[in-house]
């Protein structure tokens, strides 16, 4: 079953989408119901998502802005936009990225079906080319191939993690594979994903500057590759359990 989130700042259309389809006859299972761009972000961040459904116009963040968020960090996720017809032009020049779809407001039951049916028909392309580049250009399925590329990826994050712009994509393309592998390998590897493992990284490096400097906390913050000093002191708080400033202090 494919995995989808629905994002939409109203609860009424978010619920209503949840309803007007059969999601399981089309082989999706809806494992999010959200009604915060924002929150969507961090739920892709630790989930595992095949589809995004959101609205284009949200208060907190649009529907472009979250797709642009998410891809700094995630790969090969299929989005359908639901747009309002003022907003037919935005969605359009949407699509030429990397939307599969729109579906004008008030949303089509039979339209919006036909396109799920398209999207799962493309991931499923995808999927089976992914897996026979796979089997083309990495032969060697031992455990010491896959224990080389993962200690390829540690190394080259290690000293490369001030980089804004690592993540999983760049790395398969340094490395000569398709970054669905390469996120595959990594996770059974060392039992977390690559963009938790550079996530947790980053903090331990801005926790040693915060000890071992006087730095201003913006400034670690773009020492360990975060380009938003707010985004850091978010993440800086979840994981360590306190703000870099009391961390500091202590």
């Amino acid at each position: 079953m494919l995995k989808v989130m629905l994002v939409d700042d109203k609860i009424a259309i978010v619920k209503g989408l949840k309803c007007l389809i059969n999601w399981d006859a089309l082989g999706y299972e809806v494992i999010a119901q959200l009604t915060s761009a924002k929150e969507a972000v961090k739920f892709a961040e630790n989930n595992e998502i095949d589809l995004i459904v959101t609205d284009i116009k949200m208060p907190d963040m649009d529907g472009i802005e979250m797709i642009e968020e998410i891809a700094k960090f995630k790969t090969g996720i299929k989005y359908i936009l639901l747009s309002a017809y003022g907003e037919f032009e935005y969605a359009k020049r949407a699509i030429d990225s990397r939307v599969s779809g729109y579906i004008l407001k008030p949303v089509n039951e039979s339209e919006l079906s036909e396109l799920l049916g398209r999207v799962k028909s493309e991931i499923e392309k995808e999927r089976k080319y992914e897996d026979f580049i796979s089997r083309q250009i990495e032969p060697d399925t031992s455990q010491n191939s896959h224990l080389g590329i993962v200690g390829e990826v540690i190394e080259y994050a290690q000293n490369n993690y001030s980089d804004c712009e690592l993540n999983l994509n760049y790395l398969a393309q340094i490395l000569h594979v398709t970054p669905s592998y390469l996120g595959r390998v990594f996770k059974n590897k060392q039992g977390e994903s690559f963009s938790s493992y550079l996530l947790n990284l980053r903090i331990n490096n801005a926790k040693r500057l915060l000890k071992t400097t006087e730095e201003p906390v913006y400034e670690i913050a773009n020492r360990v590759g975060f380009s938003d000093a707010n985004y850091f002191c978010m993440k800086f708080q979840m994981i360590v359990g306190m703000s870099a400033t009391r961390y500091r202090k202590q």
